[in-house]
């Protein structure tokens, strides 16, 4: 017998994760994994039976955990093909889901920062953009510092859209390097986020932040999402 209407209300939690698993069925460049916490065996193992027979086209696989977690709940992983139309293919499968899920008020959880986050498009788009994950592993490499800290407190409005050597990013973008004031109240913000290690500054309508003063230093390139 199959699952009905609401049949999995209150045993699954509102809040899923993104890319806290490694995947089984391709590379973690390849493939996205969305996890999701449900009280009980039998819960999980209809959840992910229900997500299998999707007709969403980027679901790779789904299956429940092989046990409890130590607090006796039981995740389902679904597996989605990682590409620039990942966010829709997940709130598509949110919306499927709510044929046994009576639940329109979702947060989430993405690696790296693992930061507890309302569902919004915005958000959504920020944890699946691999800039943010490359801006990461760069900061690291250059100052061997915990990057996690900085965008676990958010970036006030701005997302990363490149990073590189800075000439190349001005060259790129066609951004003019005299710096503009307006924003500085979420200039100095970002910088205070960053650290003394790395140089702020808004220029057009791009925030730049380098590891260094030279024209050859590395830097990653921010963006309003407003744009």
């Amino acid at each position: 017998m199959g699952l009905e209407k609401h049949d999995l209300d209150k045993l699954i939690a509102p809040i899923f994760g993104l890319d806290l698993y490694k995947p089984k069925t391709g590379t973690e460049e390849e493939v996205a994994v969305i996890s999701f916490t449900i009280d009980n065996e039998l819960g999980a193992k209809d959840l992910a039976s229900f997500i299998d027979k999707s007709v969403i086209k980027d679901i790779v696989d789904a299956e429940p955990s092989p046990g409890p977690d130590p607090e006796g709940q039981y995740a389902v992983f679904v597996e989605l093909v990682r590409n620039d139309k990942t966010p829709v293919t997940i709130m598509k499968l949110l919306n499927d889901i709510k044929h046994v899920v009576n639940l329109t008020d979702w947060s989430f959880r993405s690696w790296p920062t693992k930061r507890l986050e309302k569902l919004t498009p915005e958000a959504l788009m920020d944890a699946t953009n691999p800039k943010v994950k490359e801006s990461i592993k760069f900061m690291t490499d250059v100052v061997n510092e915990d990057a996690l800290k900085v965008f676990d407190q958010g970036l006030y409005g701005y997302t990363v859209i490149d990073i590189g050597g800075v000439r190349n990013l001005l060259e790129q973008y066609d951004i003019e390097q005299t710096p503009i004031s307006f924003e500085t109240d979420k200039i100095f913000k970002i910088q205070s986020l960053f650290g003394p290690n790395y140089d702020v500054q808004k220029l057009n309508d791009y925030v730049i932040v380098t590891s260094g003063k030279d024209s050859d230093a590395k830097a990653i390139l921010l963006k309003s999402w407003h744009f």
